[in-house]
């Protein structure tokens, strides 16, 4: 199985384990149209696409392009804040190049304890499926419907941002939507009390 890499290791914490998404769950995207939502659903026993990956110096320029402007969502800071001192944070984006640039401009990046992007051959949802399954999150936030009912269909526990493209689907009944992470305090709070 490949595995992302991974940056900030940090001492490991006995702490139950959270991760994010970053792109439309901790960094908004631009004009606030959440474009990159994928509607079409994986099943989780076929085989995993193989991603088109460009060449590193593409990724790099496009990267930049579409991320670099981007700001935290309102709610980033204040919420990661409050988690920090009952879970050990972990971010597991699907970007291809290193978001810890943007992450230390946006004053986010010493929340995590570990900082994963996609360096595999798979697509986002299989990515994070594999990832998620060494960390063993007792939840995960994301904004892709595709990402969250794969997820789901697997035991993970899921919180999906609300957006207009990722509405008016038939979603895994397990899924949490919530409209803002403030959210799902509660539901962390359950779950904290049932492991």
């Amino acid at each position: 199985m490949l595995q992302s890499d991974e940056t900030k290791k940090q001492k490991d914490s006995h702490k139950p384990v959270l991760t994010f998404d970053l792109d439309g769950v901790l960094c908004a995207p631009i004009l606030g149209l959440n474009i990159g939502i994928n509607r079409n659903f994986l099943a989780p026993e076929t085989a995993p696409p193989t991603a088109k990956i460009p060449p590193d110096w593409w990724r790099t320029i496009w990267d930049r392009i579409r991320f670099d402007l981007r700001h935290p969502m309102s709610d980033a800071a204040g919420y990661l804040d409050k988690l920090q001192s009952d879970y050990s944070l972990i971010l597991v984006t699907g970007r291809r190049t290193s978001p810890n640039n943007w992450l230390k401009r946006n004053e986010l990046f010493s929340y995590f304890s570990k900082i994963i992007w996609n360096t595999t051959n798979f697509q986002s949802a299989h990515y994070k499926l594999n990832t998620l399954s060494t960390l063993n999150p007792i939840a995960h936030f994301e904004d892709d419907p595709r990402t969250a009912e794969l997820l789901a269909q697997s035991g993970v526990t899921v919180f999906l941002r609300d957006w207009p493209k990722n509405r008016n689907l038939h979603l895994n009944g397990e899924i949490i939507r919530i409209a803002s992470l403030a959210d799902a305090s509660e539901s962390l709070a359950d779950l904290m009390k049932s492991n």
